[in-house]
This record gives C-alpha cells, structure tokens and sequence, in this order.
C-alpha cells in the first residue's frame, strides 16, 4: 500500500526530525505533508477552529485530499484521544471534508488542479462503540517477523521529545487510548463484517 501520512501543523524543528524517524521506522516511504497551521495549544475546540480558521482548515484537508486520492482515511478520535484541541479540529473537519473533496463546486482551484475525489471509507480513532479492530500481534514478514505493535513501539521511542515523559506510550489493546480500535464513520462500499480490516470491501 501507498501510506501518505498528513500533518495540520508541525513548527518546531526537532518534533519535525523525530516524526520523520518514526515514520521511516514504521515503513512509510512518502515524505510526510506537514502544514503550516500554528502549533499551540487552544482552550477548546472552538477557539481552536478560530485560531486556524475553519474554512481554511477545510480546505487544508480537502486539497491533501484531492491531491492523494486516498481509498481510506484514518484520523483522530473525535474526543480528541485526551482532549487534544488540535485533534479534536481535525476529527471534526475531516468527515465535512472527505464530502466537500467530492464536489466539484467547492473550491475550483484544486478541483482544477486535482480534480474532485471520492474518499470510499473514513475512520476515527476509537468511538464510543468502534467498529473495527486491528490485530497488531500478528508477525509481519515485510519487518522480519515484528509485530506491528513492537514495530510502533520501536518507532514511538524515536519521537524523544514526547516519549521521554512517562505520560505517553504506544496505547495496546485494552489501554485507555487503545491503539487498535476505530470506528468507521463514512463509507461508500457498505459496512465492515470482518471489522479488523481497513480495506475490506475495497477490491485491490
């Protein structure tokens, strides 16, 4: 698969640095597209959405979304895991958006650029009744028999900035922040059965 990964915002150099690891060590070979929206942090989701603007954070993801062609999206919680302002704008952003990169009447520019583009499913990280679990126990022959758990294990110690306070890790299963459940939010190719796959019903 071809994995694009996307950030709002990423000012500072070293965080930059060290997601760049990360992402290497977890097997993305796309250069990551990094925004330039202000990293701060905001009272709430509100105050977030007027510090970056909520047309402009629209169309930040409808212009990734239309320049990728991404079959599945997978983003934030929309509690924003621990309540993150950030991620609770961009959970909140992208269902609106995954509609608006399909008409072409919003935003002519890219649409011109790009073309429109149908996302066929998007995910939430977890959700009060998620709908999808991943299986991270499983060995992975592309990374020597790790699993995906120890693969983002490995790769989470990279982000030293944030991985040297104690508070955070790579959330397993049955965790608070469970890394491996998701809820899927929009699709246009019915509903997950399996439930443990992101592509199911998406013919490769």
């Amino acid at each position: 698969y071809q994995v694009q990964v996307m950030y709002m915002t990423c000012e500072n150099a070293t965080r930059r640095l060290e997601l760049l690891s990360g992402l290497w060590e977890c097997g993305v070979r796309n250069y990551p597209d990094i925004g330039d929206f202000r990293d701060s942090h905001f009272q709430n989701m509100e105050a977030a959405y007027l510090g970056w603007g909520k047309e402009a954070t629209y169309l930040r993801i409808v212009r990734a979304i239309r320049r990728y062609r991404p079959e599945v999206i997978v983003t934030h919680d929309i509690k924003g895991e621990y309540g993150h302002e950030q991620h609770l704008v961009v959970a909140d952003a992208t269902p609106t958006a995954v509609r608006l990169a399909a008409d072409e009447t919003y935003d002519p520019e890219s649409v011109s650029q790009y073309g429109a583009w149908q996302v066929k499913k998007l995910y939430l990280h977890l959700g009060d009744a998620p709908t999808t679990q991943l299986d991270w126990s499983q060995p992975l022959s592309a990374f020597g028999g790790d699993t995906g758990m120890e693969i983002a294990s490995r790769a989470f110690e990279l982000y030293v900035s944030q991985a040297k306070n104690a508070r955070w890790k790579v959330a397993e299963k049955g965790d608070r922040y469970d890394s491996t459940l998701y809820t899927l939010v929009f699709s246009t190719v019915g509903e997950d059965a399996a439930g443990n796959d992101f592509f199911e019903h998406i013919a490769r």
